[in-house]
């Protein structure tokens, strides 16, 4: 229980009773189940392009009248049209004194306060246009209006609910990106900067594989056998990634056909491509749904998949060749655990929609020993590549023969390690 007062809510208590409860009656047509992998989150919205944005990240939904009934594990995330209830919430979240959560790394703060009922509610300090209220597993998220870029909000409530759920479950947020062939999928490893992305869209686009996740991926280590589950966020690909691609390189010079707003630079008019990476700073990147970008480069989105092998990226946009070596258990462990962001997320700072039952030390030390046992358990190569569309496509070949565990790979020393460019 968070260290919130109760606050008096004034006659609220029937009117919050009818909102948890009013979705259940609702229209058919607007209750959809969204999944990622055992996850099931059930949404119902009025609001214009509500399923329609959620879908751009969780693409894997089905009308809920296919469904048995709901689980006890799962979640609802209902949105609702209501200034009236919104401006009366605001006021009394405004009247008394509730505890501040940092919930995005600066920019997103929530006062909680405890209602009746039990009901807890989240006002958002940079957001005079919505509300949420929660009831367990349930939440309501209070609209002023009906303008489609309020669907947002669902996005972020669904992505915090199977955050910490996972979390609670064993599961790990690794700094990483995954992506999947036949056999089963890869974690690919590094920091900022080591080329996960370019290295994750080369295998899809240009040697078949899977788009799973990017910068973030849910480790579920296991007994007999270890998965990676998708996580809902945006895809950020820099103009030098961008370039070794055409169908996105055309976008950096018209980039509103995207669903995201995008850095004032693609809206800026540049004389070709060339200009645009001229002019691009590191932290400039073009934002994609993950969605639309597999839709643009032709790659399928899967939400889960059997880990296969770990793959540390190493990019050298001076280097020619391309390069696979193995890494050693020790050596793996200590680059997965300073990529293993349980419990110390750099983004989303504070589990809000449900709390932690461990605290921190023993999850860094669970995470710690599950990390030992995945190394030891699987394969793990160092991809050393370079820049440009002929080493990305080599690095995508070796990504892909790394996922089968190909006659290269078996007995022989990692495929590439010598004579690997092309």
């Amino acid at each position: 229980m968070r260290g919130s007062p109760q606050v008096n809510q004034d006659g609220l208590q029937p009117e919050l009773d009818r909102l948890f409860t009013a979705a259940a009656a609702g229209p058919p047509e607007t209750h959809r189940v969204f999944r990622i992998g055992g996850f099931r989150c059930w949404v119902h919205s009025t609001l214009a392009g509500q399923h329609r944005a959620l879908r751009l990240f969780v693409p894997w939904d089905t009308d809920a009248r296919a469904h048995a009934p709901r689980g006890p594990e799962d979640w609802s995330v209902d949105t609702v049209i209501a200034p009236e209830l919104l401006a009366r919430l605001r006021e009394l979240g405004e009247g008394s004194r509730g505890e501040s959560l940092e919930i995005f790394a600066g920019e997103t703060v929530v006062d909680h306060h405890r209602l009746a009922g039990p009901t807890e509610l989240f006002v958002p300090q940079d957001s005079l246009r919505h509300v949420v209220l929660q009831r367990g597993r349930d939440v309501r998220i209070v609209l002023a209006d009906g303008d489609r870029s309020l669907a947002t909000y669902a996005v972020r409530a669904f992505r915090e609910a199977f955050h910490r759920t996972q979390e609670e479950a064993g599961g790990l947020m690794m700094h990483a990106a995954a992506c999947a062939g036949p056999d089963g999928a890869a974690l690919i490893v590094g920091e900022k900067g080591a080329g996960k992305t370019t290295l994750l869209l080369s295998a899809g686009s240009l040697a078949g594989a899977s788009y799973l996740a990017n910068d973030r991926t849910v480790l579920r280590p296991g007994p007999e056998g270890h998965t990676l589950l998708a996580y809902p966020m945006v895809c950020r690909v820099h103009p030098g990634t961008a370039g070794v691609f055409p169908e996105l390189a055309a976008l950096a010079t018209r980039p509103g056909r995207l669903a995201r707003p995008q850095h004032p630079l693609f809206s800026t008019p540049h004389a070709d491509f060339a200009e645009v990476l001229a002019a691009a700073g590191p932290g400039t990147k073009l934002e994609f749904a993950p969605a639309e970008l597999t839709e643009l480069l032709g790659i399928p989105l899967v939400d889960q998949a059997p880990l296969r092998c770990l793959i540390f990226a190493a990019i050298d946009r001076d280097r020619r060749e391309v390069a696979a070596e193995p890494v050693g258990p020790a050596e793996a462990v200590a680059e997965l655990l300073a990529q293993c962001f349980t419990p110390d997320e750099e983004k989303w700072i504070t589990p809000w929609l449900l709390p932690r039952s461990r605290d921190a030390d023993r999850m860094r030390r669970d995470a710690a020993a599950a990390l030992r046992r995945v190394a030891s358990d699987l394969p793990c190569y160092r991809l050393r590549y370079g820049h440009g569309a002929e080493a990305a496509a080599r690095a995508g070949e070796l990504v892909m023969s790394m996922i089968s565990r190909s006659p290269a790979l078996v007995g022989g020393g990692a495929p590439g390690v010598a004579g690997g460019s092309r």
